[in-house]
């Protein structure tokens, strides 16, 4: 398995990055370096942020 994290600042694309309060696969200080909000665990909140970086405001 690659671990392509330190080439996440290499991307240029929209990028949504999303964190339930729960997960832990990446640590504070890299979403916040990503400008990444932490959602609660509530799939429709999910959905409508997906939705709207997906589809536009």
């Amino acid at each position: 398995m690659s671990d392509f994290l330190p080439r996440l600042g290499d991307l240029d694309v929209p990028t949504l990055w999303l964190l339930g309060q729960n997960d832990e696969l990446l640590g504070a200080g890299e979403m916040q370096a990503a400008a990444a909000v932490s959602i609660p665990d509530q799939p429709q909140y999910f959905a409508a942020l997906a939705g709207k970086f997906l589809h536009g405001p």
